[in-house]
């Protein structure tokens, strides 16, 4: 399925080709990349960046904003087998992927943290970023001036793809009110031998708005291909 706006082939190319998170950015209007977050010196575990990102009140963005012109949170995923996370994805926007940010065959496009949580090189405590229950707000405008100042020194800069967006954790949702939250949802994998029609999972989703372990009512489920059995992921 080609993708419906040329716009995003660059971004999911830059994307597949790195080590590190690469997301779109609202606050410089065009796509970067991030380090990955940590705590206590350790990388945060793949299925709790979303609770991460949660207690600091940001969440990361799919390409589609590129084109629409307003936030557009990524969907975490969490691929389940036997009760346990075994992968967790970040995922469009949309249930039927718009930008290629986690594309079908032949092609797929998503930040897959469990393979980013050992491949990546760029890691940061980002203390620009206080919790949310800390009461201080960050000064984005600060990291923004300071990501174009290093970006003009570069050989190419404008021209460059996803440069690195230095201590910048997130789109703060509290600079964005009235678009969408970002949410997180749970598929279970299902043995394929015992699979004897299309599955269709309950989709459990988590808003910005509640704690990250509370959940909603379920996303609308669209017609999609059967879950694999394949792990993914070390």
């Amino acid at each position: 399925m080609p993708l419906r706006n040329s716009v995003f082939i660059d971004c999911y190319r830059r994307q597949r080709s790195s080590t590190e998170i690469v997301i779109y950015s609202s606050d410089v209007r065009q796509i970067v990349e991030i380090s990955y977050p940590t705590a206590r010196g350790i990388c945060i575990r793949p299925h709790r960046v979303f609770a991460y990102l949660n207690t600091h009140g940001t969440y990361w963005e799919c390409f589609c904003a590129l084109a629409s012109g307003h936030p557009t949170p990524a969907r975490f995923v969490d691929i389940v087998e036997n009760g346990h996370v075994v992968c967790t994805k970040v995922v469009c926007h949309y249930l039927t992927s718009q930008c290629g940010f986690s594309r079908s065959s032949p092609i797929q496009s998503y930040v897959n943290l469990n393979e980013t949580h050992h491949t990546a090189m760029l890691t940061s405590s980002y203390p620009e970023f206080p919790t949310i229950a800390r009461g201080v707000v960050p000064s984005v405008e600060r990291l923004i001036t300071n990501f174009h100042r290093v970006l003009a020194r570069t050989n190419l800069g404008r021209a460059e793809i996803a440069p690195h967006f230095d201590e910048y954790l997130g789109t703060l949702a509290s600079q964005y009110p009235g678009y969408s939250m970002p949410t997180k949802s749970c598929h279970p994998i299902v043995p394929i031998h015992i699979v004897t029609q299309p599955y269709f999972p309950d989709l459990k989703a988590y808003s910005l708005e509640q704690h990250p372990i509370l959940a909603q009512h379920p996303l609308p489920v669209v017609q999609q291909e059967p879950l694999q059995t394949t792990k993914c992921g070390p």
